[in-house]
C-alpha cells in the first residue's frame, strides 16, 4: 500500500516536470533586439549616355527605395528595403562602339545596428535568392561584384563574432540560414548585413542582376538556464504536494 500511495505522489510530479520540459522551447522563446542604434541604407548609381546619376538614403523610418538611370533604356539600378526584406536589381544594355563609355550601375541595401547583450545568444534568420545574367559576347569574363554579406561585431571586447561574404556567379542561387551567435552579457554588439550588386558594360557583354534577402532578428535566452528554472520550480511545487499528501 505504501508504495501505491508512493507512485500516487510522485508520478503527478514527474508527470508535470516531463510536460514543462517539453514545452521548454516554447517557454524560453525568442524575443525582438532593443537597438541601440539602428540603420537602413538604400543605394542606386547610373552611368550612360545620359550623365551620372546617384541616389542614396538612409532610413528608419522604413521602407526605403533608391532609384537611378543614367540612361532610360540602357543603366538603370534600385534598392528597395522594408523592416523584413532588401530587394536590388542592376541592369546594363551594351551600345555598338561603346567601349570608349561604358554604361555602370550600382546597387546596395544594408542594415548597420547596435545592442546591449542582455541575453547569451543573437538570432538572424535570413534566406536569399540571386539571379546573376552575364550575355558575355566576346569572352570579357564577369563584369559584377554581387553578393551578400553578414558581420556580427563585440564592440566591448573588440573581436568579430562572426563574418561571412558569398560572392554570386553568373546564373541563380538561393539558400537559407539560422545563426544563433553568443555574445556575452553586458557587451555592445554590433551587427551589419546587406546585399550588393555591380553591373558594368561595355561593347560586347551586359549584364542583369536581382538580388533578393529577407531576415529576421531576435535574442534567445541560454535553453539550459531555462530548463534549470523551470526544473528548479516544478521540484519545489512537487515537494510541497508529497508534503500536504502526507500531512
Amino acid at each position: 500500500m505504501k508504495g501505491s500511495k508512493m507512485r500516487k505522489i510522485y508520478l503527478p510530479a514527474i508527470s508535470s516536470i516531463m510536460i514543462i520540459l517539453f514545452f521548454i522551447p516554447v517557454l524560453a522563446g525568442a524575443s525582438s533586439v532593443t537597438w541601440t542604434t539602428d540603420e537602413y541604407r538604400a543605394y542606386a548609381y547610373s552611368r550612360g549616355w545620359l550623365g551620372d546619376i546617384q541616389q542614396e538614403l538612409w532610413g528608419p523610418p522604413l521602407p526605403i527605395s533608391a532609384y537611378a538611370s543614367g540612361d532610360p533604356s540602357f543603366s538603370f539600378a534600385s534598392s528597395d528595403i522594408t523592416g523584413t526584406a532588401m530587394s536590388i536589381w542592376t541592369y546594363d544594355e551594351s551600345h555598338s562602339g561603346a567601349l570608349f563609355y561604358p554604361d555602370l550601375s550600382n546597387a546596395n541595401a544594408d542594415f548597420s545596428g547596435s545592442f546591449m547583450a542582455v541575453d547569451p545568444l543573437f538570432q538572424l534568420s535570413y534566406s536569399y535568392n540571386a539571379v546573376v545574367n552575364i550575355n558575355d559576347r566576346d569572352n570579357l569574363g564577369p563584369g559584377s561584384d554581387d553578393k551578400y554579406w553578414i558581420n556580427i561585431y563585440d564592440v566591448t571586447s573588440s573581436t568579430s563574432l562572426y563574418s561571412n561574404t558569398v560572392i554570386f556567379n553568373s546564373g541563380s542561387s538561393s539558400g537559407s540560414n539560422i545563426l544563433n551567435i553568443s555574445t556575452p552579457l553586458g557587451h555592445q554588439i554590433s551587427v551589419d548585413f546587406g546585399i550588393q550588386a555591380g553591373s558594368y558594360n561595355g561593347a560586347f557583354r551586359s549584364d542583369e542582376t536581382t538580388i533578393d534577402f529577407t531576415y529576421s532578428t531576435a535574442v534567445v535566452p541560454e535553453p539550459i538556464s531555462s530548463i534549470l528554472f523551470v526544473t528548479g520550480g516544478a521540484l519545489l511545487a512537487g515537494r510541497g504536494f508529497i508534503r500536504r499528501q502526507s500531512a
